[in-house]
């Protein structure tokens, strides 16, 4: 079958789990919890936080419904006595973040569900304002500390935000959603939040927070989508564990670029790097880039001339329009690969280990319709994301402990 084959290089190289640490199965002691599915209207999510000065019971939950746009939402709950939120989770960036009670509708909350510091008995206040531009919407508040809680687990001095005014996707929310977002959860490392890239101080997101709290066996979280018929999934997320029980295959890894050059290991993005593609490959880049591996965006994406440069070989006759490249409806039953590509990491005990390894979709689980037309899911953006339409055939783990990313293929699902 012909491939097409995006290549992706890393700061160091990969490995199959084996004693790695992290649970084959998780026990009583990891938390799984439910993604539930959150309908947006507006062409993905593109979570992805920029510098100001740049500027509950079950898992079967439907996440993606054909080209209807949806992110994961997870309810948290804040304060003392706590109350519930539902938020998009976003491992694109940092910061989380609530309504405030003086957020209204015309201030872009759509919900009535505001934080209230005095309603909290064990909200502490801070200096530090919240200012966020994301590549869609923005985001203004201030941080604070108070309980926050995922089901019966709680880190009870959590640094997080309300806001005041929001504007972009959560703010354009359609009123008849079954589901409405009322803010972000944000799942990436320190150095991509706002308090520390604006005022030089750090904190632990939840995830991490949950490590240092000694209530969770491993530093790490991974995120999985289940089929649960032909154009829905389902979503769930495990802290402190990777359910292997869901993947038909090993699980590679590979290390996180470190934010700014520096190698200190709490200071990291969640990312992985685009590079030229080699030899017959015909699906070429020029620099290497920082690539984000992103649960708060639908799509894959790609700066224009890198997108074309895919959408052509998928289908020559591919043509753009509204955001989107249209394509024949016949690559919807197409039995050509998307290759994810990436050296594999250096065994000292297996010196071939150093070649190259895949992650692998089929191009039809990268198209969509829209209006009875066929659209090719990477799409023309400036900002280089790898997103939930690749995800959802991976359980993904994201292990903050060795600073690296996995991939495994869900078990209904097959990978070279």
């Amino acid at each position: 079958m012909r491939c097409l084959a995006l290549v992706l290089g890393f700061t160091t190289s990969w490995l199959a789990l084996g004693a790695g640490g992290v649970p084959l199965h998780p026990d009583s002691s990891v938390i799984r919890f439910p993604l539930r599915r959150l309908e947006n209207n507006y062409q993905g999510s593109h979570y992805i936080a920029k510098r100001q000065s740049d500027l509950n019971t079950t898992s079967n939950v439907p996440i993606l419904n054909d080209l209807e746009l949806f992110g994961f939402g997870i309810d948290i709950e804040v304060g003392s006595p706590p109350k519930k939120y539902l938020l998009l989770f976003d491992t694109g960036s940092s910061d989380t973040w609530i309504p405030s009670h003086n957020c209204t509708k015309a201030h872009g909350c759509q919900t009535s569900n505001g934080y209230n510091p005095a309603e909290s008995s064990t909200y502490k206040s801070t200096n530090f304002p919240l200012n966020i531009t994301y590549s869609i919407g923005s985001a203004l508040g201030k941080y604070f500390t108070d309980r926050v809680s995922i089901g019966d687990f709680t880190v009870p001095k959590q640094l997080v935000a309300y806001i005041d005014s929001n504007k972009g996707p959560i703010a354009t929310q359609n009123a008849s959603n079954e589901f409405i977002m009322d803010g972000i959860f944000g799942a990436g490392y320190p150095a991509g939040s706002i308090i520390y890239q604006n005022f030089g101080k750090t904190f632990y997101p939840f995830p991490m927070s949950l490590w240092y709290s000694k209530l969770i066996p491993e530093p790490v979280f991974s995120i999985s989508f289940e089929d649960s018929n032909k154009t829905d999934w389902s979503g769930e997320v495990v802290f402190g564990g990777v359910d292997l029980s869901k993947t038909s295959g090993k699980m590679v890894y590979t290390n996180v670029l470190p934010y700014n050059g520096t190698s200190v290991k709490d200071f990291m993005y969640t990312q992985v790097s685009l590079k030229n593609s080699t030899g017959t490959k015909k699906a070429s880049f020029i620099n290497t880039q920082p690539f984000s591996i992103d649960t708060g965006s639908t799509f894959i994406y790609l700066p224009e001339v890198e997108a074309e440069t895919l959408a052509r070989y998928v289908d020559p006759n591919a043509t753009l329009a509204n955001g989107f490249y249209f394509v024949d409806c016949s690559y919807l039953t197409s039995s050509n690969v998307f290759s994810v590509y990436f050296p594999a990491e250096h065994d000292p005990a297996s010196p071939a280990s150093n070649k190259s390894m895949s992650i692998n979709v089929s191009i039809s689980d990268l198209i969509g319709t829209i209006n009875n037309e066929c659209v090719l899911l990477i799409v023309p953006w400036k900002y280089r994301i790898i997103g939930n339409i690749f995800l959802r055939k991976f359980v993904t783990s994201f292990d903050f402990g060795q600073n690296r990313i996995g991939f495994a293929p869900l078990r209904t699902h097959t990978s070279n």
